[in-house]
This record gives C-alpha cells, sequence and structure tokens, in this order.
C-alpha cells in the first residue's frame, strides 16, 4: 500500500459526512438559543445569504471557528 492511497479521499461521502456535522451544529445552536446563528450556519451551505442583526458578530465568528474546526475533524 503506498502513502498516496492512504490520503485519498472519497468527496461524496466527504460532503454527506460534513452536511451532517453542520446539520448537527445548527440544531445545537437553535435549541441553545442562537436561531440566528443557526441560520447563518445554514446558511454556509447556500440555502440563503447570511444576515445577521447588528452586534451578532463576534458570536458569529466563534461559531464559524467552531464550525471550521469540525470540518477538520470530518476530514
Amino acid at each position: 500500500m503506498s502513502f498516496s492511497s492512504l490520503l485519498t479521499v472519497d468527496q461524496a461521502t466527504f460532503a454527506d459526512e460534513l452536511q451532517f456535522v453542520m446539520e448537527c451544529f445548527s440544531e445545537v445552536l437553535h435549541e441553545s438559543g442562537e436561531p440566528e446563528l443557526a441560520r447563518a450556519i445554514r446558511g454556509l451551505a447556500g440555502e440563503k445569504p447570511l444576515e445577521l442583526a447588528d452586534g451578532a458578530t463576534e458570536r458569529l465568528i466563534q461559531a464559524l471557528s467552531i464550525g471550521f474546526q469540525l470540518l477538520g475533524m470530518v476530514e
């Protein structure tokens, strides 16, 4: 077995797993009282554009950071 074969990633599986994890994260945000952030995270997948009320920027940055960490775990 070559090293390069270990790095092969099935793009469809990766996309499905990432979508599942981000949907779960969005659900957690919604249940934690952050429905606006939940919609913003879903918006990253192209469902709708990101629109946040004033003052939500810092929370969005934190949510995006967590989302990026989840992406790394899925990889």
